[in-house]
């Protein structure tokens, strides 16, 4: 019975993070902490692994267009 409940508020916790936000009767600071709380969650695990975090895909092109803006020619 222990076992039982300590997994039901694991997972209604886990849903809480996931879709805290969405839901539309909480309170507004049950919304923000659920939104803070996945957030924080987030910026932990890109910054164990910093590979992970997510890469700027448009800085080749941005690259390309500041040099073209510069005068010289893009590679």
């Amino acid at each position: 019975m222990k076992n039982l409940i300590f997994v039901s508020v694991i997972i209604l916790g886990a849903v809480y993070v996931a879709f805290g936000d969405q839901i539309a009767p909480l309170p507004q600071p049950m919304k923000t902490t659920s939104y803070q709380t996945r957030t924080a969650i987030s910026n932990f695990g890109a910054g164990l692994v910093p590979k992970w975090a997510k890469k700027d895909q448009n800085k080749r092109t941005q690259e390309a267009i500041d040099k073209e803006d510069k005068g010289q020619p893009a590679q």
